[in-house]
């Protein structure tokens, strides 16, 4: 059973091609905020950019909570950078699941508990978040 959603910034919430914000990304995150689901934003992105970016379109708000590995000194998937996620989130990891595009954030991220979903495209996304069991 899942009860929240962390989710990356970079090539998954924030489209670095077209650099602007993936709307239907955010659109899809913005239905479990609806649902009362905690967000968490989990990002090597700095929070200055974040900030920039948030002027454009207000989407940290539907995020309970946001960490930036960059106020750390360290860049997932370093070990430090999920253990410090796991003091900052409500849940055991095995209660959350951790969205992302790349591979070796992934593989790291279940080496720590969290159930993964390898971000694609929004689409892709949708689906496999609602093949699982996300109760608030």
């Amino acid at each position: 059973m899942v009860r929240g959603i962390i989710s990356d910034f970079y090539d998954v919430l924030y489209n670095s091609v077209r650099r602007e914000i993936n709307t239907e990304v955010l659109g899809i995150l913005k239905e479990y905020h609806l649902k009362n689901i905690p967000l968490v934003l989990f990002t090597n992105s700095s929070l200055q950019f974040l900030h920039s970016e948030n002027n454009k379109t207000g989407f940290l708000n539907i995020f309970s909570k946001y960490i930036s590995m960059c106020e750390y000194n360290l860049v997932k998937p370093e070990d430090k950078a999920f253990e410090i996620l796991m003091t900052k989130v409500d849940f055991k990891p095995g209660e959350m699941v951790l969205i992302d595009d790349k591979e070796e954030i992934i593989e790291k991220a279940k080496e720590f508990g969290f159930n993964t979903i390898q971000y694609v495209n929004p689409k892709q996304l949708e689906k496999e978040l609602n093949n699982l069991d996300i109760i608030a």
